[in-house]
């Protein structure tokens, strides 16, 4: 297999992975939303400021505030008897853990990209992406 081949099929590896990721995250924050929380109430869920409800939080939530010990007098094997029982949560968590699998992947393909990216480039006798930036940084030095 060329390095270019190579190259394409991290590139369709790392895309695919995203592309899932972004999916999942989705999909996370929908399944929480449908959460009733700790308290019993319609949780609203949002992904830019999760820590603002914690007066509300939902049992995936809460399992992992518990997980980090920032949980209350309960304990972990309650939490997570808690999350488990809240079919929202339960599928979110599973989520989040297909989400780990597809971030590990997303970083072999990026890995696979670099490797690829250095045999090219020694292939056409080009300098590495590390030697052009050392190169940009001593031009700007003399420059400025």
């Amino acid at each position: 297999m060329t390095a270019q081949s190579k190259a394409e099929r991290a590139c369709m590896a790392y895309a695919q992975n995203a592309a899932m990721i972004s999916q999942l995250g989705l999909e996370i924050g929908r399944q929480l939303e449908q959460c009733k929380g700790v308290l019993g109430t319609l949780h609203r869920w949002s992904h830019q400021h999760p820590h603002e409800h914690s007066q509300d939080e939902t049992h995936l939530t809460a399992y992992f505030m518990a997980v980090r010990g920032a949980g209350g007098s309960g304990g972990v094997k309650d939490a997570r008897q808690q999350m488990e029982s809240c079919p929202h949560c339960k599928r979110a968590h599973q989520l989040v853990q297909d989400r780990k699998t597809f971030r590990q992947r997303l970083g072999a393909a990026k890995r696979l990209i670099i490797e690829a990216d250095k045999l090219i480039r020694a292939e056409h006798g080009m300098p590495t992406a590390k030697d052009e930036v050392i190169g940009l940084i001593k031009a700007s030095e003399v420059a400025g």
